[in-house]
């Protein structure tokens, strides 16, 4: 079974009937944070006050964190897209398929993982598996350069890693989405340039092979070879990101039968 996963924040909208003029007043923190006692004069526009509670404040502060990453990272050259190679040397999975069905056939390894935790930089989900006792891994290139999906030996690696999958087995996968969201939309171009986006800019043309790779690489082990049919995969993006809309990720749903589900951010123990 497969599943791609929408992730989303919930903010609460602060609502200011008309734009501040002179002479409104704005409380101080403690004062819009103060939930009990005396209404105090915060935020004031000739209408009720709006009174900012923390859950407010951290969910605005979640929403400046997501903006950052999605959008002052990728611009100045910072993001969770990334490669040691030149881009001749890019390597495009799907057209050695073949080769790594002749490896898959003479694979004799041992089927010992039950989780791999696919573009898992922070290892949460490799550690919450482990801390239950179960044999889990993580693969991504910022914990090892060689975990790197666009070179041969990074996707053998992958590779191996999916051939050890235990039946009930699951690869929770997270691709990098600071090049698909819809707050870089003015870096990536993808809402003008649909789907592929603007394809002149170095990281919209590697994150896109980056999909296609993870691509070839899930459609390997559901379809291709299809020798554990009781593998279950996730995969996790925000919602509305251009990921989905990909010809290859669109092609994938359809021949793998993945279903779609929305559920909100930080709801997993990992």
């Amino acid at each position: 079974m497969a599943v791609i996963m929408e992730s989303g924040i919930l903010a609460k909208a602060i609502y200011a009937a008309k734009p501040f003029a002179k002479g409104d007043e704005i409380g101080s923190a403690p004062e819009m944070l103060e939930s009990h006692g005396p209404k105090p004069r915060s935020l004031t526009c000739g209408h009720d006050p709006v009174r900012l509670k923390p859950r407010d404040l951290y969910m605005m502060a979640m929403l400046l964190q997501l903006a950052l990453m999605c959008v002052v990272l990728p611009a100045h050259g910072v993001d969770d897209t990334k490669t040691s190679l030149e881009e001749p040397q890019w390597y495009k999975a799907a057209e050695h398929l073949q080769s790594w069905i002749a490896w898959a056939k003479e694979w004799q390894g041992t089927h010992d993982l039950m989780c791999l935790d696919l573009f898992g930089a922070s290892n949460k989900i490799q550690a919450c598996w482990t801390r239950r006792r179960f044999m889990a891994s993580a693969f991504d290139i910022a914990q090892d350069a060689s975990q790197d999906i666009v070179s041969p030996t990074g996707f053998a690696q992958l590779v191996n890693l999916g051939l050890r999958l235990a039946p009930n087995a699951i690869v929770v996968g997270g691709p990098p989405c600071s090049w698909f969201g819809f707050m870089s939309s003015s870096v990536h171009l993808r809402h003008r340039y649909p789907p592929n986006g603007a394809t002149w800019i170095r990281g919209v043309r590697l994150s896109n092979l980056i999909v296609k790779n993870m691509v070839a690489w899930v459609a390997f082990f559901m379809i291709i070879l299809a020798v554990n049919p009781t593998l279950q995969i996730l995969l996790e993006q925000p919602r509305g990101s251009w990921l989905f809309k990909m010809r290859a990720v669109r092609k994938l749903i359809r021949q793998a039968g993945l279903k779609l589900v929305r559920t909100h951010m930080g709801c997993f123990d990992a």
